[in-house]
């Protein structure tokens, strides 16, 4: 009898002490909106940068400077970087979330990068 209870209780123990270890590694809500926050924030400002590089192509092209060719191989860099990025980031978030039982989703948004329209898609949450 003796045996049989110490076994329960290592056997609980056990239990007790990985179920602890699981739950100190999930994020809590306000941590989980602070990484949304921020990756929203570094995708809007890649967004930004973005815009800017491509004006400044669409002036150099129509100051002579580039030629037609070089102002859409540029901006076909730039747009897929940017789709790249956000795309990656977007993706770690919703997996972290997902592994701490909150559904984001991804929504796509129209932004004007050198005078050409792209889908980006920043976070917005779907669980919260």
């Amino acid at each position: 009898m003796k045996k049989l209870l110490s076994g329960i209780t290592t056997m609980m123990l056990v239990i007790g002490l990985f179920t602890t270890g699981v739950q100190a590694k999930e994020l809590n809500t306000q941590e989980l909106k602070q990484m949304i926050e921020q990756t929203n924030k570094e995708i809007y400002e890649l967004i930004n940068e973005a815009d800017d590089k491509g004006d400044a192509l669409v002036i150099s092209y129509e100051a002579n400077k580039i030629s037609e060719k070089q102002l859409n191989h540029k901006l076909d860099q730039i747009i897929g970087q940017l789709i790249d990025f956000t795309s990656n980031k977007t993706e770690k978030v919703i997996k972290e979330a997902a592994k701490n039982g909150v559904e984001l989703e991804a929504q796509w948004i129209e932004v004007e990068i050198g005078g050409r329209t792209v889908l980006v898609d920043p976070l917005i949450t779907g669980g919260f």
